[in-house]
């Protein structure tokens, strides 16, 4: 062996495995920092924890979860179909469909905000600061999640009673990814409930089409310095050109919607509790850029009653500048006129 060239050992212990030893529990899920979390969902559920292995699986994983999306939610980070966005939109995505694996047929993390608020309020009082954005958006999500559910859901029983007919009994990798692509719907979900038709998936193809998607994705904008940057803010920006910053000295503006970006995709109007993307030709609104945040502040229309809170601003493509926020009021559309107001503090 060869001795190295920094003799220190990374033990992994971290915050919460050294509070599981202090506190003489066996998992970090039995910690004062967790279980009573879990404690809300089995109140919810009506199900106790350490009755059933598989249900405690799931309260585990939701408890983590909640957390989870309530901080990036406090931070400012909105459930997008890209970056550390997609991330959040799959984490509370699969808190949501272990609530299903335990029996919530409705939408019920968003209720737990207000425990978890209070919970850790005091530490992080952003947490309470944003309670009722957080609520919310989890809500939002949570319909949106469940709505995609159904739509996947039919999709994949007429798949199943096709290859039941024609005998295959076989979920091709093809049929999977477009259930994926297209709905949203999660593989390994799709794994199940083919499993319980007494179908199987055909998982390795399914990753191999998923790796060529990927793979396409990565050579059509190798070079371009954008590697992740998702289709729609491409199209925008070549349709709207460059973003003018107006910034540093006025920090007011009115300009009209250039355009409206809701879950990846342009959209023709947005309407409360809906998380949004915003472009306009002219703004004082600073996006991300050279180890500075992006401004916050607020988006008003007030002839046509329309609020929108900006918790971040992003250059996802050269000098796009776009307005990550949620509808608090009324319904934004295309060309309404807005201001732009930042918070100055």
């Amino acid at each position: 062996l060869t001795p190295l060239s920094q003799q220190s050992i990374d033990t992994g212990m971290g915050l919460e495995r050294i509070t599981a030893i202090l506190q003489g529990v066996q998992s970090v899920y039995d910690t004062d920092l967790l279980r009573p979390i879990i404690g809300t969902v089995e109140e919810f559920i009506g199900k106790a924890y350490g009755d059933n292995d598989k249900d405690d699986v799931s309260m585990r994983v939701i408890a983590d979860h909640i957390r989870a999306s309530c901080f990036l939610l406090a931070d400012g980070v909105l459930p997008e179909n890209t970056g550390r966005g997609y991330v959040l939109r799959r984490i509370i995505r699969r808190a949501a469909r272990h609530g299903k694996m335990l029996g919530f047929e409705e939408p019920f993390l968003y209720r737990m905000v207000d425990m978890f608020a209070e919970f850790m309020g005091e530490a992080y009082p952003e947490l309470r600061q944003h309670q009722s954005f957080i609520t919310k958006l989890l809500l939002s999500e949570e319909e949106r999640f469940l709505n995609t559910l159904h739509q996947g859901l039919r999709e994949l029983d007429t798949l199943i009673e096709a290859h039941r007919t024609d005998g295959t009994r076989v979920i091709t990798g093809q049929e999977a990814f477009k259930l994926y692509d297209t709905f949203g719907f999660p593989i390994d979900l799709a794994e199940e409930v083919a499993e319980d038709a007494g179908m199987q998936l055909d998982r390795d193809s399914f990753e191999t089409v998923l790796e060529a998607t990927r793979q396409q994705a990565r050579e059509t904008w190798k070079g371009s310095g954008e590697v992740q940057v998702a289709p729609v803010y491409q199209e925008v920006f070549q349709r709207l050109g460059a973003s003018q910053f107006t910034g540093y000295d006025p920090i007011e503006h009115t300009e009209a919607v250039a355009a409206l970006i809701v879950d990846g995709h342009e959209a023709e109007h947005a309407g409360e509790g809906q998380a949004v993307e915003l472009v306009f030709t002219q703004t004082p609104f600073y996006g991300e850029a050279g180890g500075q945040v992006g401004d916050q502040g607020q988006l008003i229309a007030p002839e046509d009653g329309v609020e929108i809170e900006i918790t971040d601003t992003q250059k996802p493509l050269s000098d796009l500048i776009v307005h990550n926020g949620i509808v608090k009021r009324g319904s934004v559309k295309p060309g309404m006129p807005m201001q732009l107001r930042i918070d100055h503090e």
